[in-house]
């Protein structure tokens, strides 16, 4: 009985000292910074252990933001395997989703023609990170009524998914990606597997999309027959959390 409960104390122990290490991906937002640069920077912290701190600085119109490679392992990885981390750094593009309590940056990175990669970020939340899309163009943002989630819709313009898009839709008070469900048909629209001519919010939980019958009229060619493809419109539901499993993957 002693035994177990020396372990059940250690283990607490651990468990405290590793949640009180938790580190945020953004390090630090200075608001209005003297020194303002155009393109982001890498800088390199040397501490007691074998390898250097390494961060990024950002510099927006009104501050200047810090992000902790250390704490965003996708980020870190691309930029160790990169040919050029100068070029790559360069490309890289970082823009604030303003909210009402929450500061949200949205950060463009691995761009391949038109298509890159996105991560979420939220300074107020620890370990806030997402990688929201891979390969893809942003076409807008759209917040929902309430203003507790932001929709995100991305297209695929190149490649065997040309025209395609998909919807990721976050949670901003309880940070968490949202997984969603067509209430309408079996039809799998979501994943870059068909185009979407329109997306809206219907109310805080549900989505309305408009989409071709078809993925492609029978003429491309044809504007008027491409303006007259037949459509319909999808409900898609925010699905709660004892719901994740009826989920069709």
């Amino acid at each position: 009985m002693k035994k177990q409960l020396r372990f059940t104390v250690i283990f607490i122990i651990i468990f405290i000292v590793s949640c009180s290490n938790v580190e945020s991906d953004i390090e630090n937002v200075i608001p209005n910074p003297e020194n303002q640069k155009s393109e982001p920077e890498l800088i390199e912290e040397i501490t007691d252990v074998e390898e250097p701190e390494e961060y990024i600085e950002f510099f927006l119109d009104d501050e200047q933001v810090t992000i902790n490679l250390k704490g965003m392992p996708i980020l870190n990885n691309y930029l160790k395997g990169t040919a050029s981390r100068k070029q790559s750094l360069e490309e890289m593009e970082l823009s604030r989703i303003y909210s009402e309590n929450e500061n949200i940056y949205l950060l463009e990175f691995s761009c391949n023609n038109s298509l890159c990669s996105y991560i979420l970020l939220n300074q107020s939340r620890d370990n806030p990170s997402f990688l929201i899309a891979d390969l893809a163009k942003l076409l807008e943002i759209k917040p929902s009524p309430d203003d507790s989630k932001l929709l995100f819709l991305f297209e695929r313009d190149s490649g065997p998914s040309q025209g395609l898009k998909d919807i990721a839709v976050i949670d901003i008070k309880d940070w968490q990606q949202l997984p969603l469900r067509n209430e309408t048909t079996d039809d799998q629209i979501l994943g870059y597997k068909w185009p979407l001519a329109e997306v809206k919010w219907l109310d805080n939980n549900s989505i309305n999309v408009t989409k071709p019958d078809s993925i492609e009229p029978e003429d491309p060619s044809d504007r008027h027959a491409t303006e007259d493809t037949p459509v319909t419109d999808i409900i898609l539901n925010i699905v709660n959390e004892d719901e994740y499993t009826d989920i069709p993957q």
